[in-house]
């Protein structure tokens, strides 16, 4: 994830990768955009992941032609999306442009801030902490079950949010990365660890699937089999 910092002495902005223990700390640098009309690429593009224009726009997802940081004006990629929150009055957004090299994730986002949380009902049976915006919009659109995310899966939650989850909905899940082609699993580490601590039940996609998140699986095996690999996997988790 990246950060927004002072600028540098040649002034231009300066952007680097940080710790997800210091997303914090980098708070208070004005970051921008510009939207523009969606496209026929854009469809396309969200449509393998299973999600198509009314849920990006339920989900407040923008597509955007021009990003913002400090007084410096940047054009955006092609493919370049901004992810709208809103709390305590405040916007804040998380910019993602899936094909660049250096600046993939460009976030203004504080780790009080849930993904999805806006968009979730007063009550419900089932609630998915998933890992990323895109995973949650894919969750929402091929189950129906309200799903949120944190801002990085090593954040963990204050008590009070999440006794009022829990106050909320019968059952909760954490369903985080499968990392099973990295040396450490990352995503069954923080998830477990998550699930340990508040008592969630943990479920994660199996190896055989090669895929590390429920986005990649509808990429990789199609919508009906990602969904069914899911609900059967909430049924009887690992």
């Amino acid at each position: 994830i990246c950060k927004i910092y002072p600028k540098s002495s040649d002034n231009s902005p300066k952007v680097r990768i940080i710790k997800d223990d210091m997303l914090s700390k980098f708070t208070g640098y004005y970051l921008g955009k510009k939207a523009r009309e969606w496209q026929s690429h854009d469809v396309l593009f969200w449509r393998q992941f299973g999600i198509g224009k009314e849920t990006l726009e339920f989900f407040n997802v923008q597509p955007i032609s021009f990003i913002f940081i400090g007084d410096k004006c940047f054009p955006a990629d092609k493919y370049a999306y901004c992810f709208i929150e809103m709390k305590d009055g405040i916007e804040t957004y998380k910019i993602y442009q899936p094909f660049s090299e250096n600046y993939k994730w460009i976030n203004n986002h504080n780790n009080s801030i849930w993904s999805g949380w806006t968009q979730l009902p007063p009550k419900g049976d089932d609630l998915i902490i998933t890992k990323s915006t895109k995973d949650v919009m894919a969750i929402h659109t091929l189950t129906g079950i309200p799903a949120v995310a944190l801002q990085s899966e090593n954040v963990l939650p204050k008590k009070q949010v999440m006794d009022e989850l829990f106050s909320r909905f019968e059952t909760i899940y954490v369903f985080y990365d499968n990392d099973y082609d990295k040396s450490e699993n990352f995503g069954k580490i923080f998830g477990n660890r998550l699930a340990t601590m508040f008592g969630l039940i943990d479920i994660y996609i199996d190896d055989k699937y090669q895929s590390k998140d429920f986005s990649d699986l509808i990429k990789n095996v199609g919508k009906d089999k990602a969904k069914e690999i899911l609900t059967r996997n909430m049924m009887i988790p690992f």
